[in-house]
Parts: structure tokens; C-alpha cells; sequence
């Protein structure tokens, strides 16, 4: 690596510094978050007490689930090469969530005076849809596609599941960013923990499961 490239990644990891890019924490509702469905029924999120029992109790919700599509420009794709999960949307009534509220929790308001500190205007967040990354699951680096000019990032909440050797992993102009989801959860007192991170930058999965090992289950929404 010659000089001027050192330089040159050297500004862009200031540039990360003096311009965060990610806010991340740590939310515990007072009742687990819950999923209720067109038809509604509910589904409780609550993290078990290993990954074999992590397994069994997902498998309702992941029985309702697709195989997650992305877009690729104008197209919408499905490539299990590239993205490895099933996915419920929230539109036309697919699903809503209780005991879990962004808004109420502080969330976004954290969200502006980190990433918008200069600008006092109340932001939302619109439900998306919930993400279940299996055995292997993973994303290729990508970014979100934007759904609309007043959209400025992605807000993605990991609820409370037993799963390990799964980084989710941020790269921001030379700035990478990487969390550990699964060790974050699996080790908080509560059960109900959730962690969140609201992101601008490009994105990815990094799966490190192993054949052998019980599979692992990541549950997230956006």
C-alpha cells in the first residue's frame, strides 16, 4: 500500500469519526415485543434458554415466512447466493408489533440527536418487515434501497433470540463498523432484550456457523 492510499484511508476514518454514520443500544420493553397477524393471531418474541430450544420456538413464525427477496436497481431478485432468509412484510396488514414502539422507547429521538444534531425536526419509523436469518443466513454487503426522498437510513431491531457466529457489519468510507448481536442478547439479564441500529452505510450478514452446530436463529425486524 503506497503512501497517498494510507492518506486517503486515513481521511475517510476521520471523516467516520467526526460524522457518525451508525447509533446503536440497547432497549428491554416491559413485556416481550409481539407479532400479530392479518388473521390475529400472536407470536411472542422471547429469547430461550439455548439454541436448541431457540429452534422450536421459532419455527411457527418462520413457517409464515418467504424467502427474502432484495432489489437490484429497478429489480426485485431472489438469489440465495447474494441474500439467505425468509422474511414477512408489514404491508397491506401482514403483520404489526406490540410492546415494542421506537418512538416511545426513546429510540429515534437518540437517533436525531446523534446522527442530526442540528436539526430538531421529530422523525419517524415505518415497519418494514421482519427478517429470520437461519443456519448459514447471510447478506452480501449491499445498501438498503431507499423507499422514498425523506428516507435517511435504515432502522433494524434484533429481538430477543438465542443465536451466535452472526456479525452484523457496517463499512462507511473506509470505516467499518461490526456487532455482535448474539452475545449482546444471549448474555443480558433480561430475556426480552433488543438491540437496535439505525445505519446510513452499507451493510452486511456475516454468517460463521458451522456444519455440526445447532442452527441459529437471528430474528429481526425493520
Amino acid at each position: 500500500m503506497d503512501d497517498e492510499t494510507r492518506l486517503e484511508k486515513l481521511r475517510w476514518a476521520i471523516h467516520g469519526v467526526k460524522a457518525p454514520f451508525s447509533s446503536a443500544g440497547t432497549f428491554v420493553p416491559d413485556q416481550p415485543p409481539t407479532l400479530i397477524f392479518r388473521d390475529k393471531s400472536r407470536f411472542t418474541v422471547k429469547r430461550a434458554e439455548n439454541a436448541h430450544e431457540q429452534v422450536k420456538i421459532l419455527q411457527p413464525l418462520i413457517d409464515r415466512c418467504q424467502p427474502a427477496t432484495f432489489g437490484d436497481k429497478r429489480r426485485t431478485r431472489l438469489d440465495r447466493s447474494v441474500r439467505d432468509a425468509v422474511q414477512l412484510k408489514a404491508s397491506d396488514g401482514g403483520f404489526s408489533v406490540e410492546h415494542f414502539d421506537p418512538e416511545t422507547a426513546g429510540i429515534l429521538d437518540a437517533v436525531r440527536s446523534r446522527m442530526l444534531p442540528h436539526d430538531s425536526s421529530p422523525i419517524t419509523a415505518e415497519l418494514y418487515a421482519l427478517n429470520v436469518y437461519t443456519r448459514g443466513g447471510h447478506f452480501a454487503p449491499h445498501k438498503d434501497t431507499p423507499r422514498g426522498q425523506d428516507m435517511f437510513g435504515t432502522l433494524v431491531v434484533c429481538l430477543p433470540s438465542q443465536f451466535w457466529r452472526g456479525d452484523f457489519v457496517l463499512t462507511h468510507r473506509g470505516v467499518v463498523q461490526r456487532f455482535d448481536w448474539g452475545a449482546a442478547i444471549g448474555t443480558h439479564p433480561s430475556s426480552r432484550c433488543c438491540r437496535h441500529l439505525h445505519c446510513l452505510a452499507d451493510q452486511t450478514w456475516i454468517p460463521k456457523s458451522r456444519t455440526g452446530r445447532p442452527r441459529r436463529h437471528q430474528v429481526e425486524s425493520s
